[in-house]
Order: C-alpha cells, then sequence, then structure tokens
C-alpha cells in the first residue's frame, strides 16, 4: 500500500475510535447489555490503528 494512503487510513480509523470514545457512553460493565461489544470493537480499533502506524515508513514525507 502507498504510504500517503497507509497514513490517510491510519487518520481515519484515529477519528473513528475518537468518535466512538465521544459518543460512548463509557457505562461500567455491570450496567451494558449482555451482548454489547463495544469493548471488543474498539479494542480491534485500537490494535488496527497500532499496526497502521508501525507500517508507515519512518522516511516517508
Amino acid at each position: 500500500m502507498d504510504p500517503l494512503e497507509l497514513f490517510v487510513l491510519y487518520l481515519h480509523v484515529g477519528e473513528v475510535i475518537s468518535g466512538i470514545s465521544l459518543r460512548d457512553s463509557m457505562l461500567p460493565v455491570s450496567l451494558l447489555p449482555y451482548d454489547w461489544m463495544g469493548h471488543r470493537v474498539i479494542a480491534e480499533l485500537y490494535c488496527s490503528f497500532q499496526s497502521f502506524a508501525t507500517l508507515i515508513p519512518s522516511s516517508s514525507k
């Protein structure tokens, strides 16, 4: 993947994570529905976010 496209994807995923964080009420687990998957989704997005960061060449503009 082109480094610029990868950087744009990295920024987009960061924006998605930020948006979810602002909208999510961050309730304690005991108050969440039993089938709520928010923690898993955030964890997967953050994992992707970190892996994209490592793929961006340090020598790129």
